[in-house]
């Protein structure tokens, strides 16, 4: 090929995907505000940042499986779809005046839905049923809850740091979110009661469950009920690797690499027990089988 029929053939392609690429450019310059509103908010918080990356690996499992079905599109009913879109359009518009940014994030997804729909039809939708649901994790959960449940996690977690402490022997007690070592007084604030790593957890098994057991549903509800406790013994360990650093070397090993990198290490634990659990459930079914 010559390089004026290789420059052809390339004007070709870039004419075929222009209609596409103008959608992607319009979709995009139509979400800004919400993705803008994110930003300044859900996405500031311990518990929201992870929502970019969910974002960013829900839209391509959906790009992904999408492709994969492009054969069996079939165009769905403009009067519904007239309706989705409608409704979405509205709320989205609303959203985005009052600053909601749960309702604009849901008024995107039902538009998202809408649009899927007509595209390629119910049967692509059905199909398409875990890549959607999954973009819902990008949902941002009220104040409200990931207070209560930081308050939780990091009451718990101090309570049974305190607790493995003093069986080793180690001078400790606690109240609330408050652990006291030796002399050292400690409190296991919202990024150590790992609100965020649980989420990050939860949404990486869930995709590993997918990925790996598509069509077993009981394998991938198993895997993300076994996801909380392999999150909160993981955040456990953690805390116990702060209290006890603390203990030998001060409180001023939390201002060092160690306390960012102690969270790094107890997620990769989690992931190391969840691929485990996995493993052991594939044993024991093998077994009865």
């Amino acid at each position: 090929m010559n390089s004026h029929e290789f420059a052809h053939s390339g004007l070709l392609t870039l004419k075929s995907r222009l209609p596409w690429l103008l959608v992607i450019a319009a979709a995009l310059v139509w979400a800004a505000p919400m993705f803008a509103l994110l930003a300044q908010t859900a996405w500031q918080t311990e518990a929201g940042s992870v929502g970019p990356l969910t974002l960013i690996l829900g839209l391509a499992i959906l790009w992904h499986e999408l492709r994969a079905l492009q054969d069996h599109y079939a165009k769905g009913n403009d009067f519904i779809f007239a309706g989705g879109m409608l409704a979405g359009l509205v709320v989205y518009a609303f959203a985005i005046a009052v600053s909601f940014t749960t309702l604009a994030v849901t008024a995107a997804w039902i538009v998202l839905v809408a649009a899927v729909y007509w595209l390629y039809g119910w049967d692509v939708l059905r199909r398409l049923w875990f890549s959607l649901l999954y973009l819902l994790l990008v949902l941002p959960l009220p104040y409200s809850l990931t207070y209560s449940a930081g308050a939780w996690l990091g009451t718990a977690l101090a309570q049974y740091v305190c607790w493995f402490l003093q069986l080793a022997q180690f001078e400790a007690a606690y109240r609330g979110n408050m652990l006291y070592v030796d002399q050292y007084e400690l409190s296991v604030e919202l990024a150590c009661a790992g609100l965020s790593s649980t989420i990050s957890l939860v949404a990486v098994s869930v995709l590993y469950a997918r990925w790996m057991h598509k069509d077993n549903p009981i394998r991938i509800a198993a895997l993300l009920a076994f996801a909380f406790p392999i999150a909160f013994g993981a955040n456990l360990m953690r805390v116990a690797m702060l209290a006890l650093a603390v203990h030998w070397f001060g409180t001023g090993v939390l201002g060092s690499f160690f306390h960012p990198m102690s969270g790094f290490i107890s997620f990769v634990v989690a992931l190391l027990l969840s691929l485990g659990v996995d493993r052991l459930l594939s044993i024991i079914l093998r077994k009865r089988a």
